[in-house]
């Protein structure tokens, strides 16, 4: 991995950095996760369609193409309802850097398919640093050995981020399969659409049962919320998916992006609250940061293990 040119690991970062800053936005609106996820999915597809009109249609589509895309879309509108709905319940600075541990459940279930290469030891090593970072961040003053765990546990946030976590180590490892299948932005269109138009489908039936929910929810402002987000997700993706055709390691590339993600995740809460915006829990995002930081910086160190090793 040392011979590739340092150019393409700016993809996963890329990617990192935007999705960081992507997830970040739901902790300032009230819009319900489904509609949420559904319009910025569909705002998404377009920048994704440039790509592959630029690109090309693929010259051939294997079978398993869809098979794997639509099961991968359904695992997807699960894990990013979830992800809208968790900065809601839990504070971003808790709950995203939990992204970190996705590496470690691709890296496991890399090793059962045999997808792409395993890293080396250097890069296990950065990903044991990532695990070890999300314990210092739920490490507060006064706690045993056994505190974070128990913070974790009941965190319903937390919890939501764990289970994200176990949909990803499934669905990081198709999304390799299916670009493979057929082509990276190919994929992206057809998998994308697939989750918006499934989202508002199911934001449409949620509506019918709890209209109260969705009273103000179509407005210039939750529009500007969807439209920064499926922009900054779509861009993220681009690069993610790009990523792949240049380093075949699955695990290095969820490593960088999702400790990138944790990164700019756990912090953007307090960068944007600066800059005015209120998010869900802005006060308790600022709780601990003695210990916070020094964790986040673990993470990035383990990232450049991860790259290097």
């Amino acid at each position: 991995m040392a011979d590739t040119h340092w150019i393409i690991w700016a993809l996963p970062v890329i990617a990192g950095v935007l999705n960081g800053f992507a997830w970040a936005v739901p902790a300032f609106t009230r819009i319900p996760s489904l509609a949420f996820i559904g319009a910025g999915f569909l705002i998404a597809v377009p920048f994704e369609a440039v790509w592959l009109f630029s690109a090309g249609m693929p010259e051939t589509v294997k079978p398993e193409f869809w098979s794997v895309t639509i099961i991968n879309a359904a695992l997807l509108v699960v894990a990013f309802v979830m992800l809208a709905a968790i900065p809601k319940c839990a504070p971003l600075i808790l709950t995203r850097p939990i992204g970190a541990l996705t590496p470690v459940a691709v890296l496991i279930l890399s090793i059962a398919m045999g997808v792409g290469d395993l890293p080396g030891k250097g890069g296990t090593i950065g990903i044991a640093m990532m695990v070890g970072a999300v314990y210092l961040l739920n490490l507060e003053k006064g706690m045993d050995v056994w505190g974070p765990f128990r913070a974790i546990a009941h965190s319903r946030g937390a919890l939501m981020q764990l289970g994200v976590v176990m949909i990803f180590m499934v669905t990081s490892n198709l999304d390799y399969i299916a670009a493979k299948a057929a082509s990276g932005p190919f994929y992206l269109v057809v998998c994308h659409s697939f989750v918006g138009i499934g989202c508002l489908i199911l934001a449409a039936l949620d509506w019918l049962w709890r209209p109260a929910q969705y009273k103000g929810v179509v407005s210039w402002r939750n529009f500007g919320f969807c439209a920064i987000f499926g922009t900054l997700f779509a861009v993220s993706v681009i690069a993610h998916i790009a990523a792949f055709s240049w380093i075949p390691t699955v695990s290095y590339v969820i490593g960088i992006k999702e400790s990138l993600t944790a990164v700019i995740g756990g912090t953007s809460a307090i960068v944007l609250g600066w800059l005015g915006l209120k998010s869900h829990y802005g006060t308790e995002e600022k709780k601990s940061l003695v210990t916070r930081i020094p964790a986040l910086g673990l993470i990035a160190a383990g990232l450049m293990l991860v790259v290097t090793g």
